[in-house]
């Protein structure tokens, strides 16, 4: 990727997870918080669904806040 700001790194997490591939959204989040870019409302909406079908309900609720 190219361009990595929150709508990018959003989009990625959102693709991954919509098409059944949670586990790579959350990776793709997790990368994200690394790199340090700090997720907006509609990254934690995109990646709550990954942890919620990965079965990482505390991942979940730490990222949640």
């Amino acid at each position: 990727m190219r361009v990595r700001n929150i709508v990018s790194w959003t989009a990625m997490i959102a693709g991954y997870v919509q098409n059944g591939i949670p586990e790579k959204g959350l990776g793709v989040f997790l990368k994200m918080v690394d790199s340090g870019t700090l997720p907006n409302a509609i990254t934690l909406v995109s990646v709550l669904p990954a942890c919620a079908r990965l079965d990482c309900l505390d991942l979940g609720m730490l990222i949640h806040g």
